[in-house]
């Protein structure tokens, strides 16, 4: 799950060269799923994970109908099978192409049926892990109809929940955290938003838990924009070292740098 998306000001996707390794990445990875296809055939293992790797592989490169096209053409494959985490996994992919897309009703006949069947214990352990993945799915419906509380009460009742049956400290309870944040800074709640900024980031810090200079430099970025708005003298403190940051990191005419300094100048 991208947490992070949300909330990156830029990424690898706004340099030609980083797009351009992105489409490579992606097109590798069509070249094979079809070899697994003719080699070992559809419901071969080999295919199904090739289809797996593809999915993501087209929506990091924002190509999201063709990652709903390689998830349906998955899920035609794993149809007559028993209910499996594999095929919820799957159909929650689709949802967050279509949610992608802005397409509500598609992503709704998905997420609802499937919120009841991982209600049970159907797909074993992982039942709850997707039932929580699939109403964070709901809050997402809900910003896109404009349903300001009943998305931050999602949020929440979702970060509490896993935090609770999950743990304090799983890669999903702060990446759902996050979500929580961007939900509540989008609403001018800024001193709770920034509550969550803060804890998610204070952890990654001292556990090296974040995967990019884009998402170190974003969140930081969000955090200044919270403390820019209710006045913290602490802000100050946060702009300089995103300018620290960006100069350790990019060139001055870099359209990273040139993104980041005109969120922070309009924030």
């Amino acid at each position: 799950m991208d947490y992070f998306k949300r909330l990156l000001i830029y990424d690898d996707l706004d340099d030609v060269l980083g797009f351009a390794k992105a489409q490579n990445v992606a097109l590798a990875l069509q070249k094979k799923e079809v070899d697994m296809f003719n080699q070992y055939g559809p419901r071969s293992w080999q295919c199904t994970q090739a289809l797996k790797d593809l999915i993501p592989a087209f929506q990091y490169t924002r190509d999201y109908s063709m990652a709903i096209e390689s998830a349906k053409i998955l899920n035609q494959f794993l149809e007559n099978d028993k209910p499996s985490e594999v095929r919820v996994e799957n159909l929650y992919q689709i949802a967050a192409s279509y949610i992608q897309l802005g397409n509500v009703i598609e992503a709704q006949e998905i997420v609802v049926p499937l919120l009841s069947s991982t209600s049970t214990t159907a797909i074993g352990q992982w039942s709850r892990y997707w039932n929580l993945q699939l109403t964070s799915l709901l809050a997402d419906l809900a910003h896109l109809k404009e349903q300001k509380e009943t998305e931050l009460e999602i949020r929440r009742v979702v970060l509490n929940s896993f935090s609770n049956e999950f743990g304090v400290f799983l890669y999903d309870t702060f990446g759902f955290r996050l979500l929580l944040g961007e939900s509540l800074e989008r609403n001018h709640r800024w001193k709770k938003a920034l509550e969550e900024y803060r804890t998610v980031y204070s952890y990654f810090h001292e556990y090296q838990m974040f995967t990019s200079i884009e998402e170190r430099i974003s969140l930081l970025s969000h955090i200044y924009k919270c403390q820019k708005h209710i006045q913290e003298e602490a802000a100050t403190q946060s702009k300089a070292y995103i300018l620290l940051l960006l100069r350790q990191n990019y060139a001055d005419d870099s359209i990273q740098k040139r993104k980041v300094l005109k969120f922070l100048k309009n924030c």
